[in-house]
């Protein structure tokens, strides 16, 4: 009682035995699918291997996934491509000991290699990877696998195909209607994680129901075996019997060879069926897992069960939240899901000889409808035209040609339908021009004022995701059109910004080429910011970069910005130049009053600042602005770990204005690159200047006023550009 108060309770104790009873007739019903017909033999071994991966992987899942509530068990869907592999091997010409060891050992080798994989993605933390596959392919898979589930499950429940057409035969025909009654049943009462007690009610109730008709009509084991309603006695076997030496000396490892591909698809179903359970039930239970720590559970489960003979098991989706649902809360209550298991495994097997063959089959086949139902109806409403066809594609392949063809159709469809798509996206993140996007350069009025009448010379081209050869014919046919709309022939520079861009394959190169050959004519210029040093390799190899393309690189937007604007201003109007680099020079359209600018010029204090020196640091007491004649700053923001340029200022500009006006302490640091000379208003000049010379002091914020408004009408252009 002591350990139950401090790792659970009674709820948690019903819910672990419960979902045990579930993962033993889950195992049962995995086991049936598989070993059947010629199999059949064979069915007592193969029980004990998938209810014994079964146990290993759920202690593993119970004892260490972020869902303490959570159950691993063998699901159908696995169980139905196993019975696919095992049909097929069943066909070859292999005696008795030669067929037992081979079967056993890929059951064996399955269950190693899937937890070797999901130890290695684990471990790699790459389970977000398998995020990448297409969800209709998923879906495809399940929906095939459903598929299967039908196909295997149908002899389970029709026993006689000859009772099916001579009715009189009504006794051979019992079986048959109580497993199509069982699932009348479930879809009647809706047994599903919303209602778990349902199904394990049931399933008990169906069993005790035929079991008392069969001992009342004095059907004894060995009929009711050979008419269809039982299996077969299941006698206590360790599944590490067949992993022995003599078995592994009798292994067909060409008939294995053969089939790796099936049994790489199975694996790969398998990890994929994992991670969709984990982000299912994330969803669900509002519970946040490491897909990673999922997998390295998982895997650490399957490897040990493989070293045992068990098979597979994973994480199941409907089993966790049955087992909530029924009350679970702690890690105890799986723990106690799995010594069930072991309990009917070691001690009691033949307790599944009690459970009838036709209500297991039609507990497949309800489980198996329920898929189908939620990809093809329910996917008919909630899927694109396009994703939903994918589904019914991959279900038809599978059913047609089988489960490996299936996958490889489904997976070369969807990327097919994604190339198509991706091509008919565009690649621009945006387009602008010089007139609502400059470089961080803090430049004079006279210069702003060119710059914007000149702007719409500089096209930037803001690019993003994977280039390809569709996406980029789509780019440069663009790009042409806008060079050959450019009526008024403004355009000269061509600015492509790398910086979103993932990758490019080699056809993009082709693009770029074909784009240069057309600018030879029309004497653009082509510009490429933020390439990645991988990207510029492979430029070069493929001679987009080379000494004759004269394509001109920058590390950032901002730099190539620059660059631009620093060659439209060599063409500037003499008559918009300052007529000296006098700091009066400088301020005549902040002051276009001569005898103004002089007395305003007297309220400036001069300072000759040497190169690398601070003019101000970030958090300073502002009391000052800073007119700068001559030479170049730098604006830099300083964090805890690094410092970084946020623009750079030359003559002809003011540097502080923002604390100054709104007397908050400096949110920048400024720092002299060069010699400079500044001139520097104090708060107590600009005072006496509002009370001696209140117009200069009235026409000096009207500037500021306009600077300040001019950097608001670009910023909000440039914003407006955006969102278009």
């Amino acid at each position: 009682m002591k350990y139950l108060a401090r790792y659970g309770n009674v709820n948690n104790l019903i819910a672990g035995a419960l979902s045990g009873l579930l993962i033993v007739i889950n195992a049962l019903a995995f086991a049936a699918l598989i070993f059947r017909g010629p199999l059949a033999p064979y069915f007592s071994m193969g029980f004990s291997c998938v209810l014994m991966g079964a146990c290993i992987v759920n202690l593993c899942t119970a004892s260490f996934s972020a869902f303490r509530f959570g159950i691993a068990r063998p699901e159908p869907a696995i169980g139905a491509i196993f019975a696919v592999i095992f049909a097929s091997i069943a066909s070859y010409n292999l005696t008795g000991p030669v067929l037992f060891s081979t079967l056993f050992a890929i059951l064996a080798i399955t269950s190693a290699m899937v937890g070797v994989v999901m130890l290695l993605l684990g471990n790699f933390r790459l389970g977000q990877v398998a995020r990448f596959l297409p969800y209709p392919v998923l879906g495809g898979i399940i929906a095939g696998t459903a598929w299967l589930i039908i196909k295997a499950s149908f002899p389970l429940i029709v026993t006689s195909y000859y009772s099916l057409i001579h009715f009189s035969d009504y006794i051979s025909l019992l079986p048959t209607l109580s497993g199509i009654a069982f699932i009348i049943l479930l879809f009647v009462i809706r047994a599903d994680v919303s209602r778990p007690l349902l199904l394990p009610v049931a399933l008990l109730a169906a069993t005790l129901i035929i079991n008392l008709l069969l001992k009342f009509n004095h059907v004894s084991a060995a009929e009711a075996v050979q008419i269809g309603w039982l299996f077969p006695t299941i006698t206590a076997a360790f599944p590490i019997q067949a992993t022995d030496v003599t078995h592994l000396l009798q292994i067909n490892w060409d008939v294995i060879i053969y089939h790796i591909g099936l049994l790489l698809s199975l694996a790969a179903t398998m990890i994929l069926l994992l991670l969709f359970n984990v982000t299912a039930l994330e969803t669900s239970v509002k519970n946040k897992a490491d897909l990673d720590h999922e997998l390295k559970i998982c895997g650490l489960g399957n490897l040990v069960s493989g070293m045992f003979g068990g098979t597979v098991a994973h994480l199941s989706f409907a089993g966790t939240l049955i087992n909530k649902h029924l009350g679970a809360t702690q890690r105890f209550s799986g723990i106690i899901a799995s010594v069930i298991g072991l309990v009917v495994l070691l001690i009691y097997p033949n307790l599944i000889s009690y459970l009838p063959k036709p209500i297991i089959g039609g507990f497949l086949f309800y489980i198996a409808i329920k898929l189908l139902l939620e990809w093809l109806y329910h996917g008919w409403q909630k899927l694109p035209y396009v994703d939903y066809l994918i589904v019914i594609a991959i279900l038809l392949t599978i059913g047609l040609w089988g489960f490996l063809p299936g996958i490889i159709v489904g997976v070369t469809i969807a990327c097919i339908v994604y190339i198509i798509r991706s091509a008919g996206a565009d690649t621009v993140k945006y387009m602008l021009t010089g007139e609502n996007y400059r470089s961080n350069v803090i430049r004079p009025i006279h210069e702003l004022a060119w710059l914007t009448q000149k702007g719409k010379s500089i096209q930037i081209i803001k690019l993003n995701s994977y280039l390809f050869f569709g996406s980029v014919k789509r780019l440069v046919d663009k790009v042409i059109r806008l060079i050959e709309d450019d009526a008024k022939k403004e355009i000269r520079f061509l600015v492509f910004d790398f910086q979103l861009v993932t990758g490019v394959d080699s056809s993009v190169s082709f693009g770029f080429i074909r784009l240069l050959q057309y600018v030879e004519e029309t004497k653009q210029k082509i510009i490429f910011t933020n390439l990645s040093s991988d990207l510029i390799k492979q430029f070069k190899q493929q001679d987009v970069l080379n000494d004759d393309n004269q394509i001109i690189l920058f590390s950032d937007l901002d730099q190539g910005m620059e660059w631009c604007e620093n060659l439209l201003l060599k063409d500037i109007p003499a008559s918009m130049k300052p007529l000296t680099a006098s700091i009066s020079s400088s301020l005549t359209q902040i002051i276009p009053d001569e005898e103004q600018r002089k007395s305003f010029v007297k309220h400036l204090t001069r300072m000759e600042v040497p190169a690398n020196t601070s003019l101000f640091k970030q958090g300073d007491y502002v009391d000052s602005l800073y007119f700068i004649e001559s030479g170049e700053i730098s604006i830099l923001l300083e964090t805890k770990d690094s410092t970084l340029r946020l623009s750079k200022s030359g003559a002809g500009t003011i540097v502080g204005e923002i604390g100054f006006y709104l007397h908050t302490p400096r949110t920048a640091t400024v720092h002299t690159e060069t010699d400079c000379i500044i001139y520097v208003l104090t708060e107590k000049a600009l005072f006496d200047l509002e009370k001696f010379y209140p117009e200069i002091a009235l026409n000096f914020h009207k500037s500021i006023v306009y600077v300040l408004a001019r950097r608001v009408i670009q910023t909000n252009s440039a914003l407006k550009q955006l969102s278009q």
